[in-house]
């Protein structure tokens, strides 16, 4: 960040994700410490995954203690992501995954059409399987 300004910089949170597992025994805490040390800060967006917790909603947890843009992840199709934006949970979305397994994803959100699930088996291995053999919707012409 002194390189480059912290206005540049955002952080990516994802309170309770178990990836690499990893454990915390309680990440309401530590995910509303880390939004608390980062606010001083002036990042340019703090980028919140929804919480796997039923307990815990992340994307709330960072609408009090992040005063920067949020960008909201996880699990998201077009609707959902429209209802999102429209109750003023945060600045945008973004759908990750989403992009793998729907190389005309813009298309499919801008005419409502249903999205292809990823294949979690295939995510970060080597080579095309997994990444670039989703076939476009049907509907969708080039």
């Amino acid at each position: 960040a002194a390189a480059i300004g912290a206005g540049r910089v955002a952080l990516r949170l994802c309170p309770g994700n178990p990836f690499n597992d990893i454990s915390d025994e309680d990440p309401l805490a530590t995910a509303e410490a880390l939004c608390r040390a980062a606010e001083p800060l002036g990042l340019a967006y703090v980028h919140i995954m929804r919480s796997p917790l039923a307990e815990l909603d992340a994307f709330a947890l960072a609408q009090r203690h992040c005063s920067s843009g949020l960008i909201l992840n996880d699990g998201f199709d077009g609707a959902s992501a429209e209802v999102a934006l429209q109750a003023g949970q945060g600045e945008a979305v973004s759908f990750a995954r989403h992009f793998i397994a729907n190389p005309d994803l813009v298309e499919r959100l801008r005419r409502g059409l249903p999205l292809a699930r990823f294949d979690r088996k295939t995510l970060y291995s080597p080579g095309p399987e997994g990444y670039s053999d989703y076939p476009q919707s049907e509907t969708v012409t080039p």
